[in-house]
């Protein structure tokens, strides 16, 4: 059996798949880069598929959100003003975040990683790019850099500037295209491997969802603008849930569970208080405990 891990991207709220993966880690007394073969992620959902791919223990990851998060997500009073809290400028530092990762991720390559990472993002042009760890044109992109790329959050940060192929690029969120990268993982799984008739299983894991849904603006651009990113990537998790449940009945090669939690009180991607990651971190866990069958059958999988 092929085993294919993916998260969804939202910020911090990223604390939630790390709790369950440290679970996962501890069940299993194996890393998580040692249980499956192929890790996909999107924005904070790409960082931790980058950490994967390091060797990262999930305890370490944890630390990642805990220890620099509130240190990326800062800015003064001034700065926000400059801004125009998101308006007309980035609200953070991108090297706040880039100094982060490369604290965390070193200098190792993506070919260097221990099992194989695909990372979603999008270039400033509207294309859509996947950055996979066994694709010669991503074979040499450090690991901190692919997970700049697919989590430089349009309105939060400026868009990642590196030079591919020759060419001066800039890279943004890969939740602009694909938030949750469920449907991704599937369809990548099957390129590697439905030829060789092995079982594939995907399990994914969401960044959390609003108890009580709040109604989508009716105005115009500026009752959007505060809420549209956020708004975008919501809807596209329902969507690649719907599909790849609906892929899973046509295709018995395959087979999907996801995991995802609710939240009584619904945290700002860019919300890095230490309360707020610990109720998210339970939150998560709780939602894991009451689903302890399914999740156990799944862990058996992955031993």
């Amino acid at each position: 059996m092929k085993r294919v891990l993916s998260i969804s991207g939202g910020g911090m709220r990223g604390i939630g798949p790390v709790r369950i993966l440290q679970e996962v880690e501890k069940r299993t007394n194996r890393e998580i880069g040692d249980i499956f073969d192929l890790v996909v992620g999107t924005s904070t959902g790409g960082i931790v598929s980058c950490l994967v791919g390091a060797g990262v223990p999930m305890g370490d990851a944890a630390n990642f959100y805990y220890e620099h998060g509130p240190k990326i997500f800062q800015s003064s009073l001034l700065e926000k003003a400059s801004c125009g809290g998101g308006l007309w400028g980035a609200r953070y530092e991108s090297m706040d975040l880039a100094s982060a990762l490369t604290e965390c991720l070193g200098n190792r390559m993506m070919r260097e990683a221990k099992t194989r990472v695909m990372v979603t993002t999008v270039d400033d042009s509207g294309v859509s790019d996947m950055v996979k760890s066994w694709d010669p044109d991503w074979r040499d992109c450090p690991l901190s850099l692919a997970a700049l790329m697919t989590a430089s959050a349009p309105t939060f940060f400026a868009p990642a500037t590196i030079m591919h192929d020759g060419k001066k690029m800039c890279y943004l969120d890969g939740g602009l295209v694909r938030n949750a990268p469920m449907a991704c993982a599937i369809f990548e799984a099957g390129r590697l491997w439905y030829a060789t008739g092995e079982q594939i299983l995907v399990v994914h894991l969401g960044t959390g969802r609003p108890r009580k849904a709040e109604r989508l603006p009716h105005g115009g651009g500026l009752a959007w603008a505060p809420r549209i990113f956020d708004a975008m990537t919501m809807a596209d998790d329902s969507y690649d849930d719907y599909f790849c449940r609906t892929l899973e009945g046509f295709l018995p090669q395959f087979s999907y569970q996801n995991f995802d939690f609710t939240l009584p009180k619904f945290p700002a991607m860019d919300d890095a208080r230490r309360e707020t990651l610990d109720n998210i971190a339970a939150a998560a866990w709780h939602a894991t405990l009451a689903e302890w069958k399914r999740f156990d059958a799944v862990l058996e999988a992955l031993k």
